[in-house]
Order: structure tokens, then sequence, then C-alpha cells
């Protein structure tokens, strides 16, 4: 009799098997093939890295990971592949009724714990578990893409009835209204392109997406080449001119082309809302608005950034003071000052957080919230200087730090328990991201951080094996490891011998 799990089995579930045995990975794909119709093996691995690795490349809806594997754990593994995919689902097994293993693997957020040999109606309830999930997750997902282009609809409706007065037969005041919070006062700004690029249905989503999140701004149709934005903004409030350039020079970089830019006036009636709009067409017809934003040089911000990732011989502070320099001259005004310097403190801190530096990240943001506050350009940029000079200062001295961070982490992992080590409290212990330890540690060791701790969890049980009269499963659990046998092959793998065989020789 062949089991089918509750479920769709319209489609095929895809299973990927770790485990080192050759022989239980032709069991457990034989197993699955010929009793549970709707799942099919697309891969299998006999190490942690080489799962990883597959996994990545095949995608499998469900995986098979047994605990004791060589290089990574099945629980490392497991802990791996749920950060990078969440939506993953792994069962685990073993042949060890340990509760502390189905514990750890609970906690790492995998589906279920099974016991060697495998029993097909618990196998069973799993896989009907995993196809529930997998449904349910698609679902969600489905409805969360529905819900952003109702979203996305309703929201150019809304800009449109603000500009004729309705939409589908909807007022202006019932948008309005509906929105939450309601729309009570603002107004239009209208950018136009000099030329419409080639490229307009991709330069279309990137602004969209800009502006969607910029407070209180909401986009239209684009009209030919021009993008009608409303700007929500409190009674008796002033026209946010630093808003306006910022998105106007956000254009001007996604489409290379100058843009033009006309603005209404506030108005606090939706029904006032299309004279906005109106005056916002004037101004931009008759040319009484702003004008063509600020040259800002896309150049010197790509040789910038390429220069920090020290992947080419320019100094990073030689261009940085062009940077600052082309800001201070006359023609520039403090306006054009403050969306330039906002631009590029943008990308800095995006910089920043994917080298998992977040301490300069909290910099830049505070920064970044300061700079509307500034009513002196030399005096903002003064500021700017001295505060970039000085990281700047500090990322050249780079190693240093480095090897300072190094220094933290070796001393948090001397004074603690190897069982209470891992990748994620030793980087929090200091305030790194888990993606900073590793890249130090593979820039300082050649290896990553888990297998540093391996070796140093060999080398603390090399010395107990040569210095105390302990019994291997003691020093196995001195050491980090609940499973004696695991210890024992991963002490193997390390040094060429058994434990025993290891204090035998010494």
């Amino acid at each position: 009799m062949r089991i089918a799990p509750r479920g769709r089995m319209d489609q095929i579930y895809k299973i990927l098997i770790v485990d080192d045995e050759p022989l239980a990975r032709f069991s457990f794909r034989n197993l699955i093939e010929t009793r549970f119709p709707g799942f099919v093996v697309s891969g299998e691995a006999g190490t942690g890295p080489e799962g990883l690795e597959i996994f990545s490349r095949i995608r499998p809806d469900i995986v098979m990971m047994d605990i004791q594997i060589p290089d990574l754990n099945g629980l490392e593994t497991s802990r791996l592949i749920l950060e990078r995919h969440p939506e993953a689902q792994i069962i685990v097994l073993s042949a060890y009724d340990q509760f502390e293993y189905v514990q750890d693997a609970i906690n790492h957020g995998v589906l279920g714990y099974l016991l060697k040999p495998v029993q097909e109606k618990k196998l069973a309830r799993l896989l009907d578990l995993a196809v529930q999930r997998i449904i349910s997750q698609r679902e969600t997902l489905r409805d969360l893409d529905q819900l952003k282009t109702y979203r996305q609809i309703a929201e150019s409706d809304m800009v449109s009835s603000f500009i004729y007065g309705s939409c589908g037969g909807l007022s202006a005041g019932f948008y309005a209204d509906h929105l939450k919070p309601s729309v009570k006062s603002g107004f239009f700004v209208l950018f136009r392109l000099d030329e419409i690029p080639t490229q307009m249905s991709r330069i279309s989503t990137d602004i969209s997406d800009f502006i969607k999140h910029l407070p209180g701004c909401s986009a239209g149709r684009w009209m030919g080449g021009i993008l009608p934005v409303f700007i929500k903004r409190e009674t008796g409030a002033e026209i946010d001119e630093v808003l306006v350039e910022s998105i106007a020079h956000r254009l001007q970089i996604l489409s290379s082309r100058t843009v033009l830019t006309g603005i209404g006036s506030i108005k606090s009636n939706p029904a006032e809302f299309p004279l906005s709009y109106r005056q916002a067409m004037n101004a931009l017809e008759t040319g009484q608005s702003p004008g063509q934003v600020f040259e800002y040089s896309r150049e010197l911000e790509d040789r910038f950034f390429t220069a920090l990732k020290s992947t080419s011989p320019d100094n990073p502070v030689e261009i940085l003071d062009q940077f600052l320099r082309r800001l201070s001259e006359p023609d520039v005004i403090l306006r054009d000052c403050q969306t330039a310097l906002t631009e590029f403190l943008i990308q800095l801190r995006r910089f920043m957080e994917d080298q998992g530096d977040m301490q300069g990240s909290l910099l830049i943001a505070n920064m970044l919230r300061d700079i509307p506050l500034q009513e002196d350009r030399l005096e903002l940029l003064s500021w700017i200087a001295q505060s970039l000079m000085d990281y700047m200062e500090l990322q050249q001295n780079s190693h240093a730090v480095e090897d300072l961070q190094i220094r933290k982490i070796l001393k948090y992992i001397d004074l603690n328990d190897f069982n209470e080590v891992s990748l994620e409290t030793t980087a929090r212990s200091v305030g790194l991201t888990p993606q900073y330890v590793s890249k130090i540690f593979k820039d300082k060791y050649k290896m990553n951080f888990l297998e540093y701790l391996i070796s140093r969890r060999m080398e603390f049980a090399c010395r107990l094996l040569k210095e105390s009269d302990m019994t291997v499963r003691k020093i196995a659990g001195e050491a980090g490891y609940g499973d004696v046998n695991y210890f024992s092959k991963v002490f193997k793998k390390q040094k060429g011998m058994s434990p025993r065989e290891y204090r035998q020789s010494n």
C-alpha cells in the first residue's frame, strides 16, 4: 500500500536527502519513491557543505537531514539553510534518541525529528505537515502579491482623482477620507524629462519604488514624460523643497536626463487638489519652477565606492574631498547641497551595512536625520566633511580595527563554555553581524568561524586526552559535543586517529 499524505498531489514535491551513509540514502530514496506518491528525490548529499550547495542549486521543497554528517553537522546545516530560506521544510534524522537533539532541532526551526530506522507512518505525518505548510506559504505569498498590486492600482487611482476631481466614479474627497491616515491637505509636483529614455518601464518602476518609501508621497501614472506626485502636508505647513529636489535628483540619476519641476500650492481641501495640479502644470510650462536640478556627479560616487572596496588605486579620501569641494562652490544652493549629501549618505549607509559595520550605519543615520535641520551650507559641509573624514581614517586603518575585533572574539570564546558559543552569540557579544564575523575570520585564519571553533575544540580535547584521565565521553562533553560518536568522528577527521589512539600515542 502506498501512503499519500493529505494536501495537493497534483504537483510533485522535491526532496533533498543529506546523509553520509550511501546505503541510508538509497534506503530513503527507495522508501519515498515506492511508498509516497507525489514526492521525488531530486538530490543527495553526504556532507553539510555539499548539502548547502545542492540546496541552493535545486531549491527542494523538503530536506531530510541526518544530524551526524561530517564537516558541518545536520543542525548547523539546517540552521544555515533556514537563515537563508526560512520557507524550507527540514526533517532531521538520527540513530540516537536524545532529548537534547530533539530540543536543539526544534529550536533551530526544523519541521520535525525522526529516529532511524524511520517508521513510514511517522514520516507520512511529517510529509503531510510539510505539504500543508508549503501550500499555506504559497497562498500567503500569492495574497501578498495581489494585495501589493491592488494597493498600487488604488494609489494611482487616488492621485488621478486628486488631479481630475474624481476617478472611477469616486470623488477626490472619497479617496482622501478612506486613506489611512486620511488626507486633509497637500500639493502637487510635476517632474518632466526633457527626453523620454528607451528604458522607460524600468525607470518608472524604480522611481515608484523610491517614492513610495518617502513620507506622505504618492506617485500617479506617467503622462508621456511627466510624472505627477502628490505630497501630503499639514495645513499651514510649508512646501518641502528638499523632498521635491530629492525626487528630482533620483529621477535624473535613473534616467540620465534633465529634469524640470513644477510645483503647485498647498491646498487644505481635497476638492481643491486639482487646482494645485493645474498650478504645477502652469509652472512647468511657463518655466516658473526650480528648473534643472543640481548636477550630481555619479562618476565621483562610483569612483568613491570602488576605492572604498580597495578595488582601485584611487584614494577614497581624495575623491570625497573633490565631492565636497564641488558642493562648496558658490553656484550650489543650500537645498541642492542637502539633496546631494542625502543621496550620497544613503548609498554610504547601505555600503556600511553590507560590510557589517552597524556602528558606522548608525552614525550615518544620525547625520541623515540632522541634514534638513542645517540652515548654513558651509557649516553643513564642514560638519559633514569632519565626520566623513574621521570615518575614512578609520576605514584606512581597518586592519588594526579587525585585529581588535578578533581579540575581542577570542576573549569571548575563552571566557565561555564551548556549549554556549555559536556564530550568532559571538557576533552579538562584540556588536557585529554574523556575516562580518565570518568575513574577518576568513581574512585572518583562512577558515570560517565554525572551522576555527572546531579546531579550538579539538585542541582543547587533545590537551585533556594528554593531561587528564577523563573518559572520552566526558572529554567530548567538555569540548561541546553531546554525542561521543560524533565527537570521535570529527576528532579522527581532524587528527587522523581516534581519541583513544591519540591518548595512547601520547
